[in-house]
Formats: C-alpha cells, structure tokens, sequence
C-alpha cells in the first residue's frame, strides 16, 4: 500500500453511507460516526484529522474559515450543503485519492 495515498476523514455532516461506499473501493476512511465522537467543536476535529494524516470531508464552511486563517491541516474537501448527492461525493473523493498524494493535499481546500 502507498504510504502517502490520501486518507479521508468524515466529519458528522457527511452521510455515514459515503465512507462505506469508500471502505468498499479500499480507501482508508475513519468518521466520527465510527469513532463516535459526535458534537465535538470543528477546531479538535480539525487538529485530530491533521494528526492523523487524514483529509477532512466536510459540508461545514467552519472548516474553510480555519484554512483561510491560516490553521494547519491535512486537507479539506468541502461540500456544499444539499448541492450533491452520494454517488457524486464519493465519485469526486475516489478521484480525488486516484489523482493526489497525501502530501499534494496538505493545506489545499478542495470546493466540490
């Protein structure tokens, strides 16, 4: 396995559905849902996913705002709320992994 393929992390936003249709394509996804962290502040959220080496999938415009005030992370895919549907988000984020490395994603905001 490619040790800077990209690792996503799924915030509470993002539809548990998405990372299990992931895990089924092999890409190494952890969500909130599955460590149930819910309610957690974006900030730990964010810090966690960066410790981690995981990109943060998001629906929640929070996580650009710390991006643009220029907080560190792993990366961010952000979508916007009710603008896609399942199969686009895990059809942009598998292309996403096929086309990046981790390092390629350190810092970059990604606007599906």
């Amino acid at each position: 396995m490619d040790t800077d393929q990209v690792k996503y992390f799924m915030d509470e936003n993002m539809p548990p559905s998405v990372a299990q249709q992931l895990k089924a394509s092999g890409i190494d996804v952890s969500s909130v849902h599955e460590l149930k962290i819910f309610s957690k502040d974006d900030p730990p959220l964010l810090e966690l996913a960066t410790d981690l080496n995981r990109v943060i999938c998001t629906r929640d415009a929070d996580y650009v705002r710390m991006a643009r005030a220029g907080i560190q992370h792993a990366g961010i895919v952000f979508f916007e709320k009710g603008q896609r549907d399942i199969g686009y988000i895990v059809r942009s984020l598998r292309n996403i992994a096929d086309q990046r490395t981790s390092t390629e994603m350190r810092n970059l905001v990604e606007f599906r």
